[in-house]
């Protein structure tokens, strides 16, 4: 896994950052007022994850968090409702309340990345289409240019540190091309793409994940059931988050 994130960073830093460019230039939608303070926080965490959270890190646990998380996340969308709260509804109410939650999404989005050398991205896309009425499109923009930033940072924090070793500097070689033409390519393919295929296609890899994940690791029947456990847990977590929202907002109307 340590490998893994090392390489996540570098490799995303050529790909996120190159479809960054195509989606700022284009014009795309991008929830500006969220990505701020989140990229603040991934400027405070991810540095400081780098140093002192991932060498306490398991390589097995850094991979069944992010996988249960997105598990999580694709099962809430297999089971979600067609209601969809509006932007209007979905913000809080003060810059203040909004600095706050940006923010936060930054440090745990980062924590994450330390941990597996994803999950910024995740983090706030989910965040954005489950709790704060974001149109899906600009979600996985808005996404997308937080990741890059989070790689930079990442990938720069690791050279610093002197522990990006050379099987991470072979591989990024034979893929940086790839990414770096393919990625603005994926972000031009979303724009013209139906909403509900896109939607299909982001639930779709978050499950596969957790199946490539338990068969990769090679895991036992009782533990295969297990992380399915944690993953429709999550699922009733964020399910239950969301309700609590709901009734949040009623209250306030």
């Amino acid at each position: 896994a340590s490998v893994g994130r090392d390489f996540s960073f570098a490799i995303q830093s050529v790909g996120m950052t190159s479809a960054s460019i195509w989606i700022l230039s284009a014009g795309y939608q991008v929830a500006w007022r969220w990505l701020r303070p989140a990229m603040f926080g991934a400027l405070v965490a991810t540095p400081l994850g780098c140093l002192y959270l991932a060498p306490t890190l398991s390589d097995l646990g850094s991979k069944l968090t992010f996988t249960i998380l997105v598990g999580a996340y694709g099962v809430t969308q297999v089971f979600r409702s067609d209601r969809r709260a509006t932007p209007a509804q979905a913000q809080p109410s003060t810059n203040s309340s909004r600095w706050w939650i940006g923010a936060l999404m930054g440090l745990f989005g980062s924590a994450l990345c330390v941990a597996c050398g994803s999950g910024a991205d995740i983090v706030i896309y989910m965040a954005l289409m489950l709790f704060l009425g974001s149109e899906l499109r600009c979600a996985l923009y808005t996404s997308v240019l937080l990741m890059a930033w989070t790689s930079l940072l990442g990938i720069m924090t690791q050279m610093a540190l002197g522990h990006v070793d050379a099987e991470v500097q072979t591989a990024w070689l034979a893929a940086a091309p790839v990414v770096l033409f393919g990625a603005p390519l994926g972000a031009l393919a979303a724009a013209y793409i139906s909403r509900k295929i896109t939607q299909r296609l982001v639930t779709a890899l978050c499950l596969i994940q957790v199946v490539w994940f338990c068969g990769y690791e090679g895991l036992s029947l009782p533990a295969h059931l297990g992380v399915w456990l944690a993953v429709f847990t999550g699922f009733g977590l964020l399910r239950a988050a969301q309700r609590l929202q709901m009734r949040s907002r009623e209250r306030v109307e």
